[in-house]
């Protein structure tokens, strides 16, 4: 068994694990190295904060702790493991896990969560149940069905499920044909939609930090950050890969944002293992590689409302007027990504295909695992 542990860069054995399990799949949207051992080292400021440890064994299995003294969840102090990648063999797996448990223990942790890449701003979660023979789209979990059995050999229960929606083509005509009431709605609440694109961004991101606070604060697991933090992590490489013609946002007279919704085409294909035009996942941008792809998904990603207008109808506003704006650009379908399955966002897909009798909508679920210690 290897360990490391602090904020150094994770050993060459680490990455040889991933390697070893997606080996023969081409969908696997292939791991970066550099944007790894970066996250690892102390040039990241949080890693500086914060515990962390490795372990694994050769190249069969590996796994990741993160313990944040300020961070406590429904009044326990807490830890996550992440950055989880094993062959089938639960025996090494429970040794894993069993050196994770005593080292969260020792710095305090009465409950253990995971998969969390550090923080649930990162990637976190692992996919359960029927797969897509589709690229996962950036951002989402991706593993071999054998991982919650896995962690159920360790101990671990399912904690909370998230969902993401896959409509189809008509979900642009179904969401289109509202446009005009909405448009109606929002001009006579004296509010309007505008383009949600990179230079909006940057201009604005005083006025959209603490929109994006209030609606984080509210998820498992959050962590505040200042907004130099902010600006570091959501600059304007994070915005070039947003689609400028369906993101929007809606400003009141006064020209404040009230909410923003940041739709993404479906990079997947470009980031995947087999394929042919393969792009590293922080060198996409929507003008150079949106052209590489071929009837895309457009991913409905990151809708923040202010807490004050959330009984307005304005995340529904911007997901017509996004599908809307949309429509021409080539796009076969649209998802609905990573909604928690009690978040009332979920009950979009169902009312798109009550407004098309053609519109299917399927559900691909997730899940968070815990354990008491």
């Amino acid at each position: 068994m290897w360990k490391s542990e602090g904020a150094v860069e994770p050993p060459a054995e680490f990455f040889a694990v991933a390697k070893r399990v997606y080996a023969k799949d081409p969908l696997w949207p292939m791991e970066d190295p550099q944007a790894i051992r970066w996250e690892f080292s102390k040039n990241n400021p949080y890693a500086e904060k914060i515990a962390i440890a490795t372990w694994g064994e050769s190249d069969a299995a590996r796994m990741a702790g993160f313990y944040n003294p300020h961070l406590t969840i429904d009044g326990m102090r807490i830890a996550f493991f992440g950055f989880f990648e094993s062959m089938n063999q639960p025996k090494v797996c429970q040794r894993l896990f069993a050196e994770f448990e005593r080292w969260a223990k020792s710095h305090g942790a009465q409950m253990v969560y995971g998969p969390v890449n550090f923080t649930t701003y990162g990637m976190n979660r692992i996919r359960i149940g029927a797969a897509s023979h589709l690229s996962p789209f950036p951002g989402e979990p991706y593993n071999p069905d054998y991982y919650a059995t896995l962690f159920e050999s360790c101990g671990y229960t399912v904690c909370q499920e998230y969902v993401s929606q896959f409509g189809n083509q008509y979900n642009f005509p179904a969401f289109g044909s509202m446009y005009e009431k909405v448009q109606r709605k929002l001009a006579d609440a004296n509010l309007r939609s505008v383009p949600f694109n990179s230079d909006f961004w940057m201009t604005r991101r005083e006025q959209i930090y603490p929109v994006f606070q209030a609606i984080w604060k509210d998820n498992f697991g959050y962590i505040p950050i200042d907004f130099a933090t902010f600006c570091a992590f959501f600059g304007a490489e994070a915005t070039k890969r947003i689609d400028p013609h369906a993101s929007n946002a809606i400003l009141d007279t006064s020209d404040n944002v009230l909410g923003y919704f940041a739709m993404y085409p479906d990079y997947g294909p470009l980031l995947s293992q087999g394929s042919a035009y393969r792009v590293r996942a922080n060198e996409l941008s929507y003008q150079e590689h949106f052209p590489m792809l071929s009837n895309p998904r457009l991913l409905l990603k990151t809708g923040c409302v202010h807490p004050d207008y959330r009984q307005a109808g304005l995340f529904t506003a911007m997901s017509i007027i996004g599908h809307k704006h949309a429509e021409g650009f080539g796009y076969s379908s649209s998802v609905a990504c990573m909604i928690r399955s009690d978040n009332p966002s979920r009950k979009m897909g169902y009312m798109c295909k009550r407004l098309h009798p053609k519109v299917v909508v399927t559900e691909q679920v997730y899940a968070l695992y815990a354990k008491h210690l």
